[in-house]
């Protein structure tokens, strides 16, 4: 076996495990509620601490972030905490999070830049009522209802903790299928563990309005994409409605 090394930089502005974090606190606590009495153990009362839970999720994320920055170390990999863009084919300029600026040089230079926020039109994300995948692992408070527009796999990850946790969450997708990039049968398979979670799916539909005068509630308008029937009105009659948007892979 032969290795080629070559000298290596990294630039990322955050390097994020939140959604796999949340994604076990909540499984431990259905399991708690919901099956761990099958194995004999049982408790008087099963109940949601948020706070502590995101805690743990930021203490998780920051011990996981730290040990890829010791795998940099340990490799030689420098690594630049801040936002790149290019300035020629070989040379990207980093504003850093010290407020500084750099210039980093490389013959091969690999694109690998996630994802971001896409919002809807006409829908603004206030990450208060109406929130991005980003504000979702944040919120503060439990939503009695919840809707997700967009099944791909962040949306229906983030459907997935809240339902456990205790919220009503219905999934609005465009296309026809979840996950339209996973395996027919697998995503077949995967839609029917998340409805046995409790989630809801609409599909073929999209979300074209919000409106409603209440602070406190959310009312969204959508029609169907692929019939021609009337159109649907969801209008959620409840306390407040959070509305998680998809994101926009970069390619």
């Amino acid at each position: 076996m032969y290795w080629y090394y070559l000298r290596v930089k990294f630039i990322s502005n955050v390097i994020c495990f939140c959604v796999q974090a949340l994604l076990h606190s909540s499984h431990m606590y259905h399991e708690a509620k919901h099956a761990f009495h099958n194995h004999g153990v049982k408790f008087s009362s099963v109940e949601v601490d948020l706070p502590a839970m995101m805690s743990q999720k930021d203490k998780a994320v920051s011990n996981l972030t730290r040990g890829i920055e010791g795998l940099f170390k340990k490799n030689k990999v420098t690594y630049v905490k801040g936002y790149g863009k290019f300035i020629s084919p070989s040379e990207i300029s980093v504003d850093t999070i010290d407020g500084e600026n750099t210039v980093v040089k490389g013959k091969n230079i690999i694109i690998a830049t996630g994802s971001d926020v896409k919002s809807l039109p006409g829908i603004a994300i206030d990450e208060k009522k109406i929130v991005s995948s980003t504000g979702a692992l944040a919120l503060t408070e439990i939503p009695k209802k919840l809707v997700v527009v967009g099944a791909g796999y962040i949306g229906l990850e983030m459907g997935s903790v809240w339902r456990r946790l205790g919220s009503e969450v219905t999934v609005v997708e465009f296309g026809p299928d979840i996950v339209p990039t996973m395996d027919s049968e697998i995503r077949k398979q995967f839609q029917r563990s998340l409805e046995k979670q409790g989630m809801k799916f609409v599909l073929k539909t999209k979300v074209v309005s919000r409106g409603g005068g209440d602070p406190r509630k959310a009312f969204l308008t959508c029609f169907p994409t692929f019939i021609t029937d009337s159109e649907t009105s969801v209008k959620p009659q409840k306390r407040k409605l959070y509305l998680v948007v998809t994101v926009r892979n970069f390619k």
